[in-house]
């Protein structure tokens, strides 16, 4: 199941790496009913003739979304702080089990220089959404 995080949590989780970098937590409650649209909601496939399901995996999908962009909010600060962009961001799903290391190379010698890498399991005919791996470039357009 899923971890039930606090500030104190997650800063024991990433302290047990050893990394560069800076750690930001921003623990709020998400808003339980955001505002949906009916065409989103009527065209999932998920869940067909089951609309309270719809409204609820929807209203998921808003709530993350949102998270993404305050996240994003995030990185232009602290890249404004720095004076330069980062140069690669890593996304992790809270629910995501990272079963081995992520290996990073910098990223003008790595694959991922210009591009945006997800897991390839993608049944549902959209981007698996659990970890991405992105040149610092396209934060804005993989975040907002």
């Amino acid at each position: 199941g899923r971890h039930s995080w606090a500030e104190d949590t997650l800063r024991r989780a990433v302290a047990m790496v050893e990394f560069e970098g800076a750690v930001r937590t921003q623990l709020q409650p998400q808003e339980p009913t955001p505002m949906l649209h009916y065409t989103y909601v009527n065209d999932s496939e998920k869940w067909e003739g089951q609309w309270g399901k719809r409204i609820l995996r929807s209203r998921s999908h808003v709530r993350q979304w949102w998270s993404l962009w305050e996240c994003h909010g995030h990185f232009v600060q602290l890249e404004a702080k720095a004076g330069r962009p980062y140069d690669v961001l890593i996304k992790v799903r809270d629910d995501t089990l990272m079963l081995e290391d992520m290996p990073l190379a910098h990223p003008r010698r790595s694959g991922y220089k210009g591009s945006v890498v997800v897991q390839g399991c993608n049944n549902w005919r959209g981007l698996n959404d659990k970890v991405a791996l992105l040149d610092g470039v396209h934060g804005h357009a993989y975040f907002a």
